[in-house]
């Protein structure tokens, strides 16, 4: 079995993991292993994973405050360089807001749900209680003032004069 030599190609992130911040620090596909530390305190976990005899390394650090994300920065050393390579994890605000995206959708998510809800409880109550007041209703009556015939007739007769003085006029 031959064996090669290959350079990792080495990559650095800040992302949400299970609610915390944490970078993460890769060296991919290299023959032998790369050597993956952190230049911050902090504890560190190392996967290691090996496919077609390449072999890659990713190191992850949580950070407990924006500023340490800021802050860090990743030393990948190999036998294939003469130095060891520095980088900094890219930390964007946007990134950071895409994490939290997704608790803000589902606040949206469940405030909309809720309105919606307290809208549909709203309407049947107001429904229920238009339906009790039309049932306790009894149908109205029209009233109707009995008036004798000479009555009425008299009234018509006295509806077309003004006065009773028109009368003697």
């Amino acid at each position: 079995m031959v064996k090669r030599n290959a350079p990792p190609e080495v990559s650095s992130w800040v992302e949400w993991r299970g609610g915390r911040r944490v970078a993460v620090c890769r060296a991919e596909g290299a023959s032998p292993a790369a050597n993956v530390s952190w230049l911050i305190t902090g504890n560190a976990t190392t996967k290691t994973s090996e496919s077609d005899g390449l072999i890659t390394m990713e190191t992850t650090v949580e950070l407990p405050t924006p500023e340490q994300a800021q802050n860090i920065s990743c030393t990948v050393t190999h036998p294939y360089w003469d130095e060891p390579h520095v980088i900094r994890p890219d930390f964007s605000p946007r990134q950071a807001m895409s994490q939290n995206r997704t608790a803000v959708y589902a606040t949206i998510a469940i405030s909309v749900v809720f309105c919606l809800a307290m809208l549909v409880l709203g309407i049947k109550k107001v429904t229920h209680l238009r339906m009790n007041q039309n049932s306790s209703k009894s149908p109205s009556v029209e009233e109707v003032e009995e008036v004798e015939p000479y009555e009425s007739y008299v009234q018509r007769v006295n509806s077309i004069y003004n006065s009773s003085r028109d009368l003697f006029a």
